[in-house]
C-alpha cells in the first residue's frame, strides 16, 4: 500500500490549475487542492493537512516569494516547489535560496505534468523519511532513556516501554509473552494500553499470531490482517486482531516468549523498517532483563543452599571474592559486604603459596580439589588453624570468570594464635 501524496496546488489560472491536477492525478497517488489567490491558500494551509506546495511566482495579492515566506513561517520543512511560466537563473537562485525545495518551469505540452509529478514524489519521500528518521531516533533515545533511569524498577521500564511502543506504533495494546509450546499454552505476563489485551490472560497459542513470531526469523508484522489474506486465521477471527507486530524472545538460546504490539483496527500503511527495528530494539531489553532476572533467581538459589552447608565456602575471581556463604563470615568476623570484593590476603597470608596451589594449572569444571593446611586470619587478628580444599572453576557467578570455589575446614585439635 504506498501512501497518497496531497498537493496544493496555487495560480491565478483557474484552467491552468485544472489541467494541472487532471494529468497530476493520473500519475498515481496525488490528490491535487488548487487556489488561485495566495491568501486562500495560506488559509487553507491553516486548516488541512498537504504533503506539498506547488506555487506560481506571482499573485494578485501577493508575490510568490512573499507567499513562500509565509509558507515557510509556519512549515518550515513542508515541500514547497515554484511552477511557473517565469523562468531566469536569477529568479531560480532567489526562490531556492529564500527556502524553496524545487523550482520547475511551465513548458507547452502534457510532459511537464509528468515532470512535476516526479518532482512532487521525490521531494515528498525525502521529507518523509527525514520526519521518519528524526522521529525514530526520537523514540530511541527515550527508549534508552527508560532503560538507564535508576529510578525505576525493572516492573516499571517494563510498563513505559510498553507504553513507548503502543505511542510509537499508533497501536492500542503492548504486551509480554510467556509461551510454553509442549502445552500450546501463551500467557501474558505483563500488558499496557487499553484493556484489549490484560495481564494474566491464558490463551491457546495455535489461537495467535505469536504461534508464528516464535518461527520467524525476525519481526513479524501484519498491517492488515484481512487484506493480507489472514482474515479467517484464529489471531483475526476469534479475537478480532487486525494489526499486530512481535518479536520472539529467547533466553540463554531458548525459546521465552513473546513481546507483541497489536491493534483491533487495521494500519493504513505497512509497518516500516524503522518500526521493525525498534519493536526488535524493545524485545532484546526485555529478553536481556528476563535473562538476568533468572539468573539472578539460580545465583539467589545458589546462595541460599551454600548458606546451609555448615562449612566456611568462598569463590575467588582473580584472587577477590566474590561470593561467600555465612559459615566464612562467622569464622573469619568480617561482614559479608566487608569481604565481597577485597583480596584473599584480607584473611588468608599474602605470601603463602598454598593458596596458589588451589587453582592448579588452569579452570576446569572437572578437576580434582587441592587440599592444603593454612591459617585463617579474622578480624580480630586472630588466626584459626584451617584445612583449604579448592578447585577451579568457570561462570559460578554470572559476569564473572571465577578461578577458585573453596571449602574451608577448622583442623580439629588445632589451637588459634595470635
Amino acid at each position: 500500500m504506498t501512501d497518497s501524496i496531497t498537493i496544493l496546488h496555487v495560480d491565478g489560472d483557474c484552467q491552468f490549475t485544472e489541467l494541472t491536477a487532471k494529468f497530476v492525478e493520473r500519475e498515481g497517488n496525488f490528490a491535487v487542492v488548487s487556489e488561485q489567490e495566495a491568501e486562500a491558500a495560506l488559509a487553507y494551509l491553516d486548516s488541512a493537512a498537504v504533503d506539498c506546495v506547488v506555487s506560481d511566482y506571482t499573485f494578485r495579492d501577493m508575490s510568490g516569494l512573499a507567499f513562500l515566506d509565509a509558507v515557510r513561517e509556519a512549515h518550515p520543512d513542508l515541500p514547497f516547489i515554484f511552477f511557473t511560466g517565469k523562468c531566469s537563473e536569477t529568479v531560480a537562485s532567489d526562490a531556492l535560496t529564500r527556502g524553496a525545495t524545487d523550482y520547475l518551469q511551465k513548458r507547452p505540452g502534457t510532459d511537464q505534468y509528468r515532470l512535476l509529478a516526479n518532482r512532487v514524489r521525490n521531494a515528498v519521500v525525502k521529507h518523509r523519511d527525514r520526519q521518519e528518521l528524526e522521529r525514530s531516533e526520537r523514540y530511541r533515545r527515550e527508549l534508552y532513556r527508560i532503560t538507564s533511569d535508576p529510578g525505576l524498577d525493572v516492573a516499571e521500564k517494563v510498563d513505559r516501554l510498553l507504553e513507548l511502543g503502543c505511542e510509537r506504533l499508533g497501536l492500542e495494546n503492548g504486551h509480554v509473552v510467556r509461551i510454553d509450546r509442549q502445552s500450546d499454552r501463551h500467557e501474558v505476563r505483563v500488558a499496557a494500553g487499553s484493556e484489549f489485551v490484560e495481564g494474566d490472560a491464558i490463551t491457546d497459542l495455535g489461537e495467535t499470531f505469536c504461534r508464528r513470531t516464535i518461527f520467524s526469523e525476525g519481526i513479524l508484522t501484519v498491517s492488515d490482517a484481512a487484506a493480507q489474506g489472514w482474515g479467517d486465521d484464529p489471531a483475526h477471527e476469534r479475537w478480532n486482531i487486525a494489526a499486530y507486530i512481535g518479536g520472539k524472545v529467547e533466553v540463554d538460546g531458548e525459546l521465552y516468549g513473546t513481546v507483541c504490539f497489536v491493534d483491533r483496527e487495521a494500519r493504513d500503511r505497512p509497518f516500516t523498517e524503522a518500526d521493525r527495528t525498534f519493536v526488535d530494539l524493545v524485545t532484546r531489553w526485555i529478553a536481556g532483563m528476563v535473562e538476568r532476572q533468572e539468573h539472578e533467581q539460580e545465583l539467589r538459589s545458589y546462595k541460599q543452599v551454600i548458606d546451609l552447608i555448615p562449612d566456611a565456602i568462598f569463590v575467588l575471581d582473580d584472587r577477590e571474592f566474590v561470593l561467600v556463604n555465612d559459615a566464612m563470615v562467622t569464622l573469619t568476623g568480617y561482614d559479608r559486604d566487608e569481604l565481597i570484593g577485597a583480596d584473599a590476603s584480607l584473611v588468608f597470608a599474602a605470601d603463602d603459596p598454598a593458596l596458589e596451589s588451589l587453582s592448579g594449572d588452569g579452570p576446569s569444571t572437572d578437576r580434582e580439589p587441592n587440599y592444603l593446611e593454612t591459617p585463617v586470619r579474622t578480624v580480630e587478628g586472630e588466626t584459626v588453624p584451617c584445612e583449604v580444599s579448592g578447585v577451579a572453576v568457570a561462570d559460578v557467578v554470572e559476569g564473572a570468570q571465577a578461578d577458585v570455589t573453596g571449602v574451608v575446614r577448622r583442623v580439629a585439635g588445632g589451637k588459634d594464635g595470635e
